[in-house]
């Protein structure tokens, strides 16, 4: 456990009639493109509060998919640290790590002195501390107040296998760790509670378990799959799951698919990819989708 304490620091001056890219693009010219994709509508935001926001994936996660949930803060005063407690639900989200890129205000800034991120998934909570500067005076490296969400970290998720569907939150609550830890700002000396805080819902859909290969959803592969897949590509209509028909797994259905079946079956060529030659879940992440399977329960 790291105590430090704040003796120093300073006062930033409050943006109230600017919108958020404006004031992202005069403090970062050169990441100005970075911030301003992060940030949220200006309407969300009330330049003069205080606000911790995560924001989730706006499509809907699989089971196995691995995503990144953006941590935000707005304040219309310069700040020199943070530390937040945070909650999740362990059977739909497990969380992994975190990161802060170059885009990232910590980043711009020159990085932390000190980044604390303590994961305790069996009872589903987060906290995470961060401050600039670990040695007076503190306010030589300070987080601007520039009154709309700047993104402080990514914290790395996942959805276990077998998750049911639903929609989880990833929230902001007080108290976990010991010593407890609560969601604040460090504003010079002071430590300054959130006027506001924005939990993230996050929508995770079932997998839906199929065969490499199964474009006609009979459980089997053939010829038939093959006539399928031809079908699609050269008459029209649609798959019931286009991840079945994509037996190289290279994110599309085309002509390789169909003849690398035939290769299969009758050549001896190679073998689906995975899931095969058992049914499963699709181990990489693409945009196919796989809307009903011989295999679905």
């Amino acid at each position: 456990m790291v105590n430090i304490e704040f003796t120093s620091g300073g006062e930033g001056r409050p943006v109230t009639n600017i919108s958020c890219r404006l004031a992202l693009g005069l403090l970062f010219a050169f990441t100005f493109v970075a911030h301003a994709s992060a940030i949220g509508p200006d309407e969300d935001v009330d330049p003069n509060e205080v606000l911790f926001r995560l924001s989730a994936p706006e499509s809907s996660l699989e089971a196995g998919d691995k995503a990144e949930i953006s941590l935000d803060i707005s304040a219309p005063l310069a700040f020199q640290g943070f530390q937040t407690s945070m909650a999740y639900d362990t059977e739909a989200i497990n969380v992994g790590g975190w990161n802060i890129r170059n885009e990232h205000v910590i980043d711009s800034l020159g990085g932390a002195d000190f980044v604390s991120f303590s994961v305790n998934h069996e009872i589903g909570s987060l906290t995470v501390g961060v401050l600039l500067r670990t040695a007076p005076p503190f306010d030589v490296a300070s987080i601007p107040g520039v009154g709309c969400p700047m993104p402080m970290m990514n914290i790395e998720v996942s959805v276990p296998e077998d998750v049911p569907t639903q929609i989880t939150r990833f929230r902001f609550v007080n108290g976990f760790g010991v010593p407890p830890k609560f969601n604040l700002l460090v504003v010079g000396n002071q430590g300054e509670a959130p006027d506001r805080t924005k939990d993230a819902l996050i929508s995770v859909t079932a997998g839906v378990p199929f065969l490499r290969g199964d474009s006609d959803q009979d459980g089997q592969l053939s010829m038939n799959d093959t006539v399928r897949v031809l079908t699609y590509l050269f008459i029209g209509g649609s798959l019931d799951c286009e991840k079945a028909a994509d037996k190289d797994d290279s994110a599309r259905t085309d002509m390789n698919d169909a003849i690398g079946l035939l290769r299969y079956l009758f050549l001896n060529g190679v073998e689906p990819m995975p899931p095969f030659p058992l049914p499963g879940r699709d181990p990489t992440d693409d945009d196919l989708t796989c809307l009903t399977s011989y295999f679905a329960s």
